[in-house]
């Protein structure tokens, strides 16, 4: 705890430049929140973790929000084709967070301590 905060400290002191964010829209955007977007080396797939009505089968949270789960949506043709659920063993009725990917986008790193081999090669990434 104590060194998040002085990495929060030293990264408010210098903050980044150049960097933008921005709404991607409504084929990722959503009305609930969205937040920790990982993009692979190739800036061809993007994941992230939302708070949507379409995610975890609608379950809502102790807070009243929708519960988390991983989304993902690949881009073509300088488009992001819409945002869906990574689902199988990482979606479930809990909280899911994506907290890292590895450059290649081979393995998604989630809050629940464990990670996950993402095929690419896998034909739904392709649809």
């Amino acid at each position: 705890y104590q060194q998040m905060c002085r990495t929060a400290k030293t990264m408010t002191e210098n903050p980044l430049k150049d960097i933008t964010i921005e709404n991607l829209g409504p084929t990722i955007n959503s009305p609930g929140l969205d937040f920790t977007p990982y993009v692979d080396e190739k800036e061809s797939t993007l994941f992230f973790t939302s708070k949507r009505q379409k995610g975890n089968m609608g379950y809502l949270a102790w807070d009243g929000l929708y519960t988390a789960d991983i989304f993902w949506s690949k881009q073509k043709d300088g488009e992001w084709k819409k945002a869906k659920s990574i689902g199988g063993a990482v979606g479930t009725s809990h909280d899911e967070n994506i907290v890292g990917l590895t450059p290649s986008g081979s393995y998604l790193f989630t809050d629940f301590l464990e990670s996950f081999k993402i095929d690419l090669q896998d034909e739904r990434f392709h649809q």
